[in-house]
């Protein structure tokens, strides 16, 4: 469920201006895919957020507990 708040919330924060759609698939008993649309062109990209930055992990948080899948 925090994965799916931070990609929403990264969406919302990064300039989507006009439709978010978030989709929540189960795929087996034991794997989710959860997708989040902003309708950017840009794809968002990880960055080192360093030590005291109140922002920038979501990605890396999201790639951590996926395994980078």
């Amino acid at each position: 469920m925090h994965d799916r708040r931070q990609l929403v919330g990264n969406a919302a924060k990064t300039g989507c201006q006009r439709k978010m759609t978030v989709t929540v698939e189960g795929i087996t008993d034991q794997c989710v895919r959860i997708s989040v649309r902003d309708g950017s062109r840009t794809l968002p990209c990880l960055i080192d957020a360093g030590p005291a930055a109140e922002s920038g992990r979501g990605l890396a948080l999201v790639h951590h507990l996926t395994r980078g899948h």
